[in-house]
């Protein structure tokens, strides 16, 4: 049996396009407020923390993911693919475990300065 190249060209060129349109999944985000610390005798938080760089680690790796600031209420925001992480703003927080397409929703503590 004899094989049309034509043919297999085209089979070969629709199986590339179907393997290559494949998307990744869509990010995850972490969202928060970074405070102040607590003062020893009150049960509330401190100030929020405007402007405050914060870093955002990779908990499985140690690795630095990226880095932003807090806006002007002390809100972050990061957009990340699926994974553990840890954010630094002068006190390491609990590793946050983030699924595709899913928002976690945090408060850290940074100290004031």
């Amino acid at each position: 049996m004899k094989c049309n190249s034509s043919i297999v060209t085209a089979v070969l060129a629709v199986l590339i396009v179907g393997c290559s349109s494949v998307e990744p999944p869509p990010p995850g985000t972490i969202t928060g407020i970074a405070h102040g610390a607590k003062h020893w005798n009150s049960p509330d938080t401190g100030p929020p923390m405007a402007g405050r760089e914060l870093t955002l680690i990779n908990a499985d790796d140690g690795n630095i993911v990226k880095r932003v600031k807090t806006d002007s209420a002390g809100r972050f925001t990061f957009s990340v693919s699926p994974g553990n992480y840890s954010i630094w703003g002068g006190e390491r927080a609990d590793p946050i475990h983030v699924d595709s397409g899913q928002t976690i929703t945090t408060e850290i503590t940074v100290p004031e300065s």
